[in-house]
């Protein structure tokens, strides 16, 4: 009697000793793939900070001014000043934020393309 309850309980230890080793592989297999989704979103953050950002911001300012520029040439019947005031600092913040992006995809990543640095 004594002996088959220490077979069972024996028995029941392997199991235990089995089920944690299973569940132990499967939190590593886990832990990689958790660490491949964090790169992965770690590249879409610099694509949102280094190109998506600015040109949303930039295009958002463009409407922005295209609307006042607009709404003064109907409010005042002859405006050309103006609206052409306004076209020169539209046209300036145009090449500003092209300098900014090129800056941010080329020079501050030395050279390289933002998602040249993906993990294999």
């Amino acid at each position: 009697m004594k002996t088959e309850a220490l077979t069972k309980k024996t028995g029941e230890n392997k199991g235990k000793a089995r089920a944690e080793r299973k569940t132990r592989q499967r939190l590593l297999k886990h832990n990689s793939y958790s660490l491949a989704r964090i790169a992965t979103q770690t590249e879409e953050s610099q694509f949102r900070k280094h190109i998506k950002t600015p040109l949303i911001s930039f295009l958002t300012l463009f409407a922005f001014l295209f609307v006042l520029s607009a709404t003064s040439k109907f409010l005042t019947g002859s405006a050309k000043e103006t609206v052409n005031t306004i076209t020169v600092i539209v046209l300036v913040l145009f090449f500003l934020s092209l300098f900014a992006l090129f800056f941010n995809v080329f020079i501050a990543n030395k050279g390289g393309h933002y998602l040249s640095n993906r993990r294999k």
